[in-house]
């Protein structure tokens, strides 16, 4: 991972990486909710 330093001296790449890490948690976020939904229509 980064330093502060780092961090401090590339702010524009530390907020790019944070962005893309988020939006990857938040597409697998979605997949698994729709996955579970799939699942509770199937049983319904």
């Amino acid at each position: 991972m980064y330093t502060a330093d780092e961090s401090e001296k590339y702010p524009a790449t530390a907020l790019l990486l944070l962005q893309t890490y988020t939006l990857q948690i938040v597409a697998k976020a979605i997949v698994v909710n729709r996955k579970s939904t799939f699942k509770d229509k199937k049983t319904l």
